[in-house]
């Protein structure tokens, strides 16, 4: 696999959804906020 690339394309549902989290602030720290919660459960309880 040396050498070799690939190249992915996003769909135009995840294209669409990346652009509107750029254009909305408000939706970046909401889903900022929810993992960074998520990860200190985690954090909290390795097993899960």
């Amino acid at each position: 696999m040396r050498d070799s690339y690939y190249t992915g394309e996003l769909s135009s549902v995840w294209n669409q959804a990346l652009k509107e989290l750029v254009n909305r602030q408000d939706m970046t720290v909401a889903l900022k906020s929810i993992l960074d919660k998520e990860v200190e459960k985690i954090n909290k309880e390795p097993q899960l």
